[in-house]
């Protein structure tokens, strides 16, 4: 036996501090085993219409629709289901859905509204969380009355074995429980669980492995910075993942949903090989989950931006009904919605799909965007503030904030952000900044030499580029040249009078526009209200699709509504 070491100087020290860290009140007590809420061992229970499965993260109407959460949305649930009625302080909800860590407001309101809106949407109104002040949350059923739960809901369920005599009557009673609610199977394997769906031939959910899941959530990451290097890139991650995890919907779903981002804006060379790519992987996805919400985003991703608004937001909205909340469906819709002129309900739509506390570039240019086109500045320039503290070097971010200032009277700061240049986005060629000097000086002085110099600066770039073309008409319009904005939105549109090049910008032959998909929104922005006041706009709108639109889908956008 090997002799015994020495003790090391300042053990016993380090060994009585460990100790007394036991100690409260007067009295000693052992570290007790970690009171986190295990969603495979808490048993389903029911919460007024609604039966809530925390094993599988499914909630299930008594109709048979459901919708699976969030984990940390479950173990709330469970916890404040588990109190019948009674307040749970947020420390303990700390404790128990987030292992004690120290976690900031935001992180439990974010919780909190999922599950108010959960209750709403599927719930029907089955249940609502009372916020107590200063104390903690409740949860309280329909009319007022505690939401019922479960006995022992958080009881743990330890797992039949092989072994074990009651094992088959456990499984047994377990899958006529579920099978009478219209349920599913779980199934534990090697210390992990899957889902093997009893209803409409859904087949079988495998498990993702670490590493599949560690790049299905970088692609997403990558993906909302839109542009041509992050959807690539989100690709590869994604070709990766389908491969560790071919029964992943997740992962099938989002690759589809990047396919048709670039089948839409990349070269148009890259259009026919990326649309299939994109239906191949929509199919997959579909096998796996019918209503995988980044397979129906995709699907309405390859409808052409212009003609299709009508089916887009079919398509977009029968999605939402199987997956209510989905960021990306709400996105692509709260898009849809601003092209067609309903500016607040995207705006309402947006803020919606940035509920969910993951900021992007992406969501936040939507926000600003959107925002300012249902007239809430105020709102919109919060949502800038936060955008450029976040992702200020991001091209769509900066160029936004530099526009913002211009439309809005504060030419004098749009100037001198132009003139930092270590704060400019990379990959600008000069001219761009350039056009921008001399833009807001025009803005600036009204001078009638000034704006003539800019509208000509512009229509030459005009031709060079979709985008281009688009701030072309937009400055137009907002510095009083309403005529020039129609003859640059009529060639925009219907190539009448020159042709605009597909390209989005010259410097970057990597994101396009073809005509199919020019962008409709501009003419709902502020900066165009001077066109939406010309007699010539009620010509433009019915010769694009969008008088079509309004009159089968029985909507008027909000221009009209005064």
């Amino acid at each position: 036996m090997p002799p015994k070491r020495p003790p090391v100087r300042g053990q016993a020290s380090v060994r009585v501090r460990m100790d007394l860290s036991w100690v409260w009140s007067g009295s000693v007590s052992k570290p007790g085993p970690s009171t986190a809420v295990d969603l495979a061992h808490v048993a389903p229970f029911r919460l007024g219409g609604l039966i809530v499965d925390p094993s599988t993260r499914e909630v299930r109407r008594d109709d048979g629709q459901r919708q699976t959460i969030e984990p940390r949305m479950m173990q709330v649930l469970a916890v404040l289901a588990r109190a019948e009625g009674t307040v749970v302080s947020r420390d303990d909800l700390v404790d128990q859905c987030w292992e004690g860590r120290v976690v900031g407001d935001s992180a439990v309101n974010r919780i909190i509204l999922l599950l108010r809106r959960l209750g709403t949407d599927i719930g029907e109104g089955a249940f609502h969380i009372d916020t107590v002040a200063r104390v903690g949350y409740r949860l309280v059923g329909a009319g007022g009355r505690p939401a019922p739960s479960a006995d022992a809901i958080l009881a743990p369920q330890p797992a039949p074995s092989d072994e074990s005599p009651t094992a088959g009557a456990s499984a047994a009673r377990f899958t006529r429980r579920h099978m009478l609610a219209g349920g599913l199977t779980v199934l534990a394997a090697g210390g992990g669980a899957y889902t093997l769906w009893r209803t409409r031939g859904n087949p079988v959910t495998q498990p993702v492995s670490q590493e599949a899941q560690a790049l299905i959530d970088q692609a997403r990451v990558i993906g909302q910075q839109a542009t041509a290097e992050g959807t690539n890139q989100a690709i590869g991650m994604l070709r990766r993942a389908v491969q560790l995890a071919p029964g992943s919907a997740e992962a099938w779903g989002s690759l589809a949903h990047n396919y048709a981002i670039a089948s839409q804006h990349w070269s148009p060379a890259m259009e026919t090989q990326m649309r299939v790519r994109a239906e191949g992987a929509i199919e997959r996805a579909r096998q796996i989950d019918p209503g995988n919400s980044s397979a129906v985003a995709a699907e309405a991703m390859l409808l052409p931006r212009m003609g299709a608004e009508l089916r887009t937001e079919q398509v977009l909205r029968k999605g939402l009904a199987a997956n209510p909340g989905s960021p990306v469906l709400l996105l692509n819709l709260a898009w849809t919605m601003l092209n067609v002129g309903r500016c607040k309900e995207a705006a309402d739509l947006i803020m919606l799909a940035s509920s969910d506390g993951r900021p992007s570039p992406n969501r936040l240019y939507a926000q600003v965007v959107m925002l300012w086109a249902a007239g809430r500045l105020e709102e919109a320039e919060q949502a800038m503030k936060s955008a450029f503290e976040l992702f200020s070097s991001h091209y769509a971010v900066w160029f936004t904030r530099l526009y913002l200032f211009m439309y809005t009277g504060r030419s004098a700061e749009a100037l001198a952000q132009n003139a930092n240049e270590e704060g400019r986005p990379n990959g600008v060629t000069p001219d761009n900044f350039t056009m921008l000097e001399v833009t807001a000086r025009a803005f600036q002085s009204r001078s009638p030499g000034q704006i003539v110099e800019a509208i000509q600066v512009n229509h030459a770039l005009a031709k060079t580029g979709t985008g281009y073309c688009e701030n072309s008409i937009q400055f137009a319009a907002a510095l009083g040249q309403v005529d020039e904005a129609f003859k640059l939105a009529h060639a925009y549109y219907f190539g009448r009078g020159f042709q605009v090049a597909d390209v989005r910008f010259a410097g970057d032959h990597r994101v396009f526009s073809q005509r199919k998909n020019r962008r409709l929104h501009i003419l709902f922005l502020p900066s165009t209200e001077a066109m939406r006041r010309d007699l010539r706009f009620e010509r433009l709108v019915q010769e694009l699709p969008l008088g079509r639109y309004w009159r089968q889908s029985g909507s008027v956008p909000d221009y009209r509504r005064g």
